[in-house]
């Protein structure tokens, strides 16, 4: 993919999230070791903050968003650029077709995918 074709998306993405306004939304992406991860979560939860630090300048990382799990009711870091499914509550959802998405397709394995 071309840089500006990431970039865009993940602008996209982080206006999505950003418009919900902090309700629940559902996205789905790649995760660093391959796999494809399913999360319902939500933005600015703030009940089970212990005062920690990040351990990245979020101006540093753009393509990261801290959320919150509402399955594993922990914070996790979305890497925006991962990102193939977002489906907020009062929007259709988006589906991008990524390089990890096009590579399951082109040599698909014994097991089914689910997207």
């Amino acid at each position: 993919m071309t840089i500006n074709r990431i970039k865009n998306r993940r602008l996209r993405i982080q206006s999505i999230i950003s418009e919900n306004g902090g309700k629940f939304f559902t996205v789905k992406f790649h995760k660093s070791d391959g796999s494809i991860r399913k999360m319902n979560c939500r933005t600015g939860v703030h009940k089970f903050l212990k005062g920690g630090d990040l351990s990245y300048r979020p101006k540093d990382k753009p393509h990261l968003r801290v959320v919150f799990d509402m399955q594993s009711n922990g914070y996790r870091t979305i890497n925006l650029d991962k990102v193939f499914y977002i489906k907020t509550g009062g929007r259709a959802a988006i589906t991008w077709l990524t390089d990890g998405l096009l590579r399951d397709m082109l040599n698909p394995t014994d097991k089914p995918l689910e997207y």
